[in-house]
């Protein structure tokens, strides 16, 4: 007991604030494997009372910011990989109560990746190639309930205390002159004002099984008019996603005659409806994806669905 009540301690450390009650901070780093009430309430709030947080945040900095760059921000902030950062460089994840193997070897494969770019969390969220497992981003998520439930449920006493502790990590990774559309909004927008339909892009999504390792990794293949553009691997779906993307649009910088071509084969199969309403579903509703109405098969499209796959 006097352990546990000592963990409650340093994880307020950690976040520069005393807890009032203690048995927040300890849930807060308690995940679902551990015998004792685990962090996931706690982590259903926290990423709603963050997404608000920083919203008002880039409102109230960037008052002249149209709705789409506030979008990009938003994006980049509010994701599991941005978390996850922010938890190894407050370091929660060492208080992190576990009796998961696979945790902790996930834990472990993203400490390696990260010391071997050189950065650290350094290194931009955008250019990483090995995201964070999704327990990291929970915990953050988890400890910024706690402290809001702690704080009588004020929003203005959770940022207090939470905003100083992102501010470094804001500054250096979610600031106008860093962020940078998503590859996957940039990929649709672009196919959009070429002329091809959401229909014309299919993804495909699986599960890769290897043998010598105890972690999963997943694949997306992008065709666009039934035509293979991409395909890459990583170690969560949305990432894969992500690097598809990326390799899409580099496969149609390089393809410009095929691209016309697959327009042409677009166009020809088109339906006499309008194309207004066909490309309906592209408009952005902030998500990553742009609400893109692309066909997915074989795995989930939304990013914040992505984002919850199971530890």
């Amino acid at each position: 007991d006097g352990d546990v009540a000592a963990l409650g301690g340093e994880v307020g450390r950690l976040l520069g604030y005393e807890f009032r009650d203690g048995s927040l901070a300890i849930r807060a780093v308690t995940h679902v494997s551990s015998s004792e009430e685990s962090y996931e309430r706690l982590e259903f709030l926290g990423d709603a009372i963050l997404d608000c947080l920083l919203m008002s945040h880039f409102f109230r900095s960037y008052p002249d910011l149209d709705p789409e760059r506030l979008c990009d921000l938003r994006q980049a902030a509010v994701c599991n990989e941005s978390f996850a950062r922010l938890t190894v460089r407050l370091g929660l994840h060492k208080r992190l109560r576990h009796r998961s193997p696979l945790v902790e070897a996930q834990i472990a494969a993203y400490l390696d990746y990260l010391a071997s770019t050189g950065l650290g969390d350094r290194l931009h969220p955008s250019d990483t190639l090995h995201e964070g497992p999704k327990v990291l981003g929970d915990v953050f998520e988890a400890a910024t309930a706690a402290v809001f439930l702690d704080v009588g449920g004020r929003l203005d006493a959770a940022w207090a205390i939470m905003g100083p502790l992102l501010q470094d990590f804001l500054d250096d990774h979610v600031s106008l002159e860093v962020v940078t559309k998503s590859p996957i909004r940039q990929f649709h927008e672009d196919m959009q004002k070429m002329g091809f339909t959401p229909q014309d892009i299919v993804y495909g999504h699986d599960e890769v099984f290897d043998t010598s390792s105890v972690l999963p990794a997943y694949e997306c293949r992008i065709v666009l008019c039934g035509e293979p553009v991409a395909s890459e691997r990583a170690n969560s779906p949305q990432l894969a996603k992500r690097l598809a993307c990326k390799g899409a649009l580099a496969w149609v910088a390089n393809h410009a005659e095929r691209v016309e071509e697959l327009l042409q084969r677009s166009r020809a199969a088109s339906t006499s409806e309008p194309r207004a309403a066909a490309l309906a579903g592209t408009e952005d509703d902030g998500g990553e994806d742009g609400g893109n109405g692309a066909t997915e098969a074989g795995g989930q499209a939304d990013a914040k669905a992505e984002r919850r796959i199971a530890t």
